[in-house]
C-alpha cells in the first residue's frame, strides 16, 4: 500500500483578529502532561464517486478546508504555539494540513491486517518525545484526508496533547462535521475556552515535576510495538459473566477488559522475564493507570465543553497479581475509580496542587526504579485509556465511520499502553496494545487470551440491521398433523450446509432508502407466503422422528457489508464467506439442541454497490440440496408476483412413505455422528476452479475403453481424491511407493435418488433424497486416472440401498465425502437475473471430514469445488504442481463483464 502526499499546506482561522486576542492560558493538567502527538483517525465509505470528474473531488477537499478554517476560528489556541509551558501564542502560526491518495479501495486496505500502516495516514508519527526545545515551533495540530481508490476516506488527527484530550478532539471534529455540512453557525456547539485554567490554573511547577512527568510518559527503553485485538459483543458477555461477583455484580465492558488485558499482559511480560514465581508471575509489581475523564465527574457542568487534558490518573497497585482471579482485579478496579470520583476529585476541587502533589509522590517510588533497565523488580505500568464513544457519532454528511483506528507503532521510549476504541457496528470493543516486542510476542500465543480475542481480524464489516423470525404467512397451525421424517433424514445429522447466490443491479445505491425498505419486505413477504407450502421447514425436529410446532419459523437477517460486490471478490479470501450466512456451516448440532435449532435461516447481504447475496443456513435434518433449489425457486417466483398456481408445489408426503421412518439402533445413531463428524483435526476450506479447458483434458486422461466418454462430474471427483489422498500421505509421513501410505482411501458420492427411481412421485418430494455410493479401491497407489473413473462409475452403476448395510468398515478409512451441487443453484432468478455467482461456505467445524462441494463455474462453463481438507493436508495440496497443472487455486474472482 502506498500513500501519496498531494499537498501539504498550513490552514488559518478564517476571520480573526489575531492582535485583539490576548494568550490562550494552559490548566495545570495541560502543563503536566508532555508535548507527544496522540492519533485518531476515521474512516468513511462514499465520500466521493470515484468514476466522477476531479473537479468533483476538488470541490469536495476545497469545502473540507474552508470549514476547517471556519472550525478554528472558535477553536483559535490550536491555531498557536505553545510559549514555557504557561499559554499557547501566535494564532495565526496555523495547522497543518495534507491531502494524499491512496493506492487501494477501503477493503484492500482492511485485507491488509497491518496495523502499522495506519502512521502512513497522519501528518505526524504517534506518541513520539518532542523535546521541550521543539515545543514553541511544533503545530499544536495536524490533520491528514487520505482518499482511497473506492472514493472511501480515512480522516486522520494528529493531536498535540499538550493542549487537549480526546474529549476535547472530539468536539472539536463534531464542530467541523458540522460546518463542513453547512449548519449554521449558531446551530454548532461552541468550545469553553477559560473555565480550565480557572478550575486549575497553571503554576510554575519544580524540575522534579517537569521530569517526572517525562519519566512517566517515556522512560522505558525498549523495542515497542503496537497490535489490534477485537473484542466482540460474545466475548464482551462472558468475560463479565466470570468477572462478576458479589461485590460487583454488574462489572461494565470496560472494567473487565482492562483487567483481562493487564492480567495476560503482566503474564506475558513475567515469562519474558524469566523470573517466574509461582503460576508464571515474576516478583516485578504491576501497576495500571487508567486515564479518566473528568468532565462528567464534577460537580460543576462548565467544564462539559472545556478545551483542555481534563482528565488525570486512577491507579491501581496490588499487592501480589500473582493471587488474583478476574473479578478480584475488577472489585480493585472499581474501587480505584469509586475513590477517584468521590475523594480525588473532591481534593481537586479544594485544593488541585495538594492532589497533584500527593498523586505525584504516590507514584515516584514506582517511577523512579525504571530508570534503572537492569532492575528486574522496577514496576511495569500499563496505562488504559478509552476513547469508546468519542469519534463513532462524527458525520460530515457520509453517513458515520465504518470504522475508528488508533495508531501503529509508537516511539521508542514510550510505554505499556491500551487505547480502547469502539468496535465496528458499535458492539464490541477494539484494544490498541502496545508493549514491548518480546511480551507482544508471548501474548499473541497465550491461549487463555486467545479464547476471548481475534487478533487483528480480517475487515469484512457485515452489519446486521435486523434479525428476526418469518413464519408462513397463512396457515391454521392446529389443524397441520406432524410431518414424518424420512429414513434418510433420520440418519442424517443435524448441521446447517449453506448456500449463497450473488445478484447484481439488485438495488440502485443512489436511490432513497424508502425504495430499499420496500425490496426488503417484498423479500419477507414473499418468503413467508413460501413457507406456507413448506410448512415443515418453518417447525422443530421431535425425537429424530417427526417435525412439528410450525408457527416456530426461520430466522430472517438482513446486512449491509461496508463493501462492493467487485471488491468483496477481489479479497479471494474463502473463509469470508460464513460471514454471510445467519449460522455457521457444518458444525456438529448435538441431538439435545435439536428441539430448539431453526430448520433454516437466511441472510440478504446489500452490498455498497446495489448487490446482493442471498444466502441460506439449511438444517440437513430435513433437506438436501435437492429440496433448498426447489425452495428458492418457488420463493424467486413468489417475489416475482407468479401467481400461486404457477407456482411448483413440494410434494410432502411420499419421501416418508417410501423410505419410512423407524426406530434406529444407538449404534446406528452413533454411527451417522461418527460418519459425519468423527474426525479430530484443524479442517480448513479452500475454492479451487476447474475452468472448461482443464475440464477437457482431464476427461481427455481419464477416457478408457470401458468409459469412453466419462463425465466432468467423475474425472474432477477421482482428479481431487487422488491428489487429496496423496496430500494425506505426505502429511502422515508413511510413505510406501509413490508417497502413498497403507491408509485405505475411500470415496463417498452423495447421489441425488430422486432422477434414479423408477417412480417420478419423488421428483419434487421434500426430505434428503440422496444417499452415499462409495468406491473403495484395493490399492490406490496402483490407479491411473481412467481406473479410478471406471470403478466410480462402476459404484453409481451398483448404488443401491445395501450400502447401508456395509458403511460400518469405512469408519476407520480416510474417507473422502463428495456432494454435487452443479445445476441446483444458477437457475434461481428473483427477477434481478441470474446469479453471478454461487458460493458454498468458508471454513466448517472442527470435528468435520474430508468434503469437496461442486458448484457451477461463473458462466456456467466450469466447475469451481470447495475442498474441505485437514490444514496440513491442504497446505501440501496448495503446493502440488500436477494439481496446479489443472487448477487455478482461489482465483481472482471477478464474474462481472463491463460492456
Amino acid at each position: 500500500m502506498e500513500v501519496s502526499i498531494i499537498s501539504s499546506e498550513i490552514v488559518k482561522p478564517s476571520s480573526l483578529q489575531f492582535n485583539d486576542l490576548k494568550p490562550y492560558k494552559l490548566c495545570l493538567f495541560d502543563q503536566i502532561t508532555p508535548m507527544t502527538y496522540a492519533s485518531i483517525m476515521v474512516f468513511f465509505r462514499n465520500c466521493i464517486d470515484p468514476n466522477s470528474h476531479a473537479n468533483i473531488h476538488q470541490t469536495l477537499l476545497s469545502q473540507l478546508k474552508t470549514s476547517l478554517s471556519e472550525t478554528l476560528t472558535f477553536y483559535y489556541p490550536f491555531s498557536g504555539r505553545t510559549k514555557n509551558n504557561f499559554y499557547v501564542d501566535d494564532f495565526d502560526a496555523g495547522v497543518t494540513y495534507v491531502e494524499a491518495k491512496v493506492n487501494c479501495s477501503l477493503i484492500e486496505f482492511f485485507k491488509l491486517k497491518q496495523n502499522e500502516l495506519l502512521n502512513k495516514f497522519v501528518p505526524f508519527l504517534p506518541w513520539r518525545d518532542e523535546t521541550e526545545a521543539r515545543q514553541e515551533e511544533l503545530p499544536q495540530m495536524g490533520f491528514q484526508v487520505n482518499i482511497f481508490t473506492c472514493g472511501g476516506i480515512a480522516l486522520s488527527t494528529s493531536l498535540g496533547h499538550k493542549i487537549a484530550d480526546g474529549g476535547t478532539l472530539a468536539l472539536f471534529l463534531m464542530s467541523w462535521a458540522a460546518s463542513f455540512r453547512g449548519l449554521p453557525q449558531n446551530k454548532i456547539l461552541r468550545p469553553n475556552l477559560s473555565d480550565a485554567s480557572i478550575a486549575f490554573p497553571p503554576r510554575d511547577l519544580p524540575p522534579s515535576y517537569r521530569n517526572l512527568k517525562d519519566k512517566l510518559w517515556f522512560g522505558a527503553k525498549g523495542n515497542f510495538v503496537t497490535k489490534r485485538f477485537v473484542f466482540d459483543a460474545k466475548a464482551l458477555t462472558k468475560l463479565r459473566e466470570i468477572a462478576s461477583s458479589q461485590r460487583v455484580p454488574q462489572p461494565s465492558r470496560n472494567e473487565v477488559l482492562t483487567c483481562f488485558v493487564w492480567k495476560h499482559a503482566s503474564m506475558a511480560a513475567a515469562v519474558v522475564n524469566n523470573n517466574n514465581n509461582n503460576n508464571g508471575f515474576s516478583n516485578k509489581d504491576s501497576v495500571i493507570a487508567h486515564a479518566v475523564n473528568m468532565r462528567p465527574r464534577m460537580k460543576s457542568n462548565a467544564l462539559s465543553t472545556s478545551v483542555g487534558n481534563l482528565f488525570w490518573w486512577a491507579k491501581t497497585t496490588p499487592k501480589d497479581i500473582r493471587s488474583l482471579e478476574l473479578s478480584e482485579m475488577v472489585e480493585m478496579v472499581r474501587e480505584s475509580l469509586v475513590n477517584f470520583s468521590n475523594e480525588y476529585l473532591e481534593s481537586i476541587e479544594v485544593d488541585v496542587g495538594s492532589a497533584v502533589s500527593e498523586f505525584y509522590d504516590s507514584i515516584e517510588h514506582i517511577i523512579n526504579p525504571l530508570s534503572n533497565k537492569d532492575d528486574d523488580n522496577a514496576t511495569e505500568i500499563y496505562a488504559f485509556t478509552n476513547w469508546k464513544g468519542f469519534f463513532n457519532e462524527v458525520d460530515f454528511g457520509w453517513g458515520k465511520p465504518i470504522w475508528v483506528g488508533a495508531h501503529g507503532n509508537v516511539g521508542p521510549e514510550f510505554r505499556n499502553m491500551i487505547v480502547f476504541v469502539d468496535g465496528q457496528g458499535g458492539k464490541g470493543i477494539e484494544a490498541f496494545v502496545t508493549l514491548e516486542e518480546k511480551h507482544m510476542a508471548v501474548l499473541e500465543k497465550d491461549p487463555q487470551f486467545l479464547l476471548f480475542v481475534n487478533p487483528n481480524p480480517e475487515g469484512l464489516p457485515v452489519s446486521i440491521i435486523s434479525s428476526e423470525i418469518v413464519k408462513p404467512s397463512s396457515l391454521q397451525f392446529n389443524d397441520l398433523k406432524p410431518y414424518k421424517l424420512c429414513l434418510f433424514d433420520q440418519i442424517t445429522p443435524m448441521t446447517y450446509a449453506s448456500i449463497m447466490v450473488f445478484f447484481r443491479n439488485c438495488i440502485d445505491p443512489n436511490s432513497h432508502a424508502n425504495i430499499h425498505q420496500t425490496l426488503l419486505s417484498q423479500l419477507k413477504t414473499s418468503l413467508s407466503e413460501t413457507l406456507t407450502f413448506y410448512y415443515p421447514f418453518s417447525g422443530r425436529t421431535k425425537n429424530n422422528f417427526y417435525v412439528d410446532d410450525f408457527d416456530a419459523g426461520v430466522t430472517y437477517v438482513e446486512a449491509k457489508v461496508n463493501c462492493s460486490l467487485i471488491e468483496f471478490f477481489k479479497l479471494k479470501q474463502n473463509e469470508l464467506l460464513n460471514k454471510f450466512v445467519p449460522f455457521l456451516p457444518w458444525r456438529d448440532e448435538t441431538e439435545a439442541r435439536q428441539e430448539e435449532l431453526p430448520q433454516m435461516g437466511f441472510q440478504v447481504n446489500i452490498f455498497t454497490c446495489g448487490g446482493i447475496a442471498l444466502s441460506t443456513s439449511l438444517g440437513h435434518k430435513i433437506a438436501d440440496g435437492g429440496t433448498l433449489a426447489l425452495f428458492l425457486m418457488s420463493w424467486a417466483a413468489s417475489f416475482r408476483g407468479l401467481p400461486q398456481n404457477k407456482i411448483l408445489r413440494p410434494n410432502l408426503s411420499d419421501a416418508s412413505i417410501a423410505f419410512p421412518p423407524r426406530d434406529l439402533p444407538p449404534s446406528y445413531r452413533n454411527l451417522k455422528d461418527k460418519l459425519w463428524f468423527g474426525a479430530k483435526g484443524n479442517f480448513v476450506t479452500k475454492r479451487f476452479v476447474f475452468d472448461a479447458k482443464a475440464l477437457t483434458k482431464l476427461r481427455e486422461i481419464a477416457s478408457s475403453q470401458r468409459v469412453p466418454q466419462p463425465s466432468r462430474n467423475e474425472v474432477l471427483t477421482c482428479f481431487v481424491w487422488k491428489h487429496a489422498s496423496m496430500a494425506a500421505a505426505v502429511v502422515n509421513n508413511n510413505n510406501n511407493n509413490n508417497g502413498f501410505p497403507n491408509k485405505d482411501s475411500v470415496m463417498a458420492h452423495a447421489v441425488n435418488m430422486r432422477p434414479r427411481m423408477k417412480s417420478n412421485a419423488l421428483s419434487t418430494s421434500v426430505g434428503n433424497l440422496f444417499w452415499w455410493a462409495k468406491t473403495t479401491p484395493k490399492d490406490i497407489r496402483s490407479l491411473e486416472l481412467s481406473e479410478m473413473v471406471e470403478m466410480v462409475r462402476e459404484s453409481l452403476v451398483n448404488f443401491s440401498n445395501e450400502y447401508l448395510e456395509s458403511i460400518e468398515v469405512d469408519v476407520g478409512s480416510a474417507i473422502y465425502a463428495f456432494t454435487n451441487w452443479k445445476g441446483f443453484f444458477n437457475e434461481v432468478d428473483f427477477g434481478w437475473g441470474k446469479p453471478i455467482w454461487v458460493g458454498a461456505h468458508g471454513n466448517v467445524g472442527p470435528e468435520f471430514r474430508n468434503m469437496i462441494a461442486f458448484v457451477d463455474g461463473q458462466g456456467g462453463k466450469g466447475i469451481e469445488a470447495f475442498v474441505t481438507l485437514e490444514e496440513k493436508h491442504m497446505a501440501v495440496l496448495e503446493k502440488d504442481p500436477q494439481f496446479l497443472l489443472f487448477v487455478n487455486p482461489n482465483p481472482e474472482g471477478l464474474p462481472i463483464t463491463l460492456i
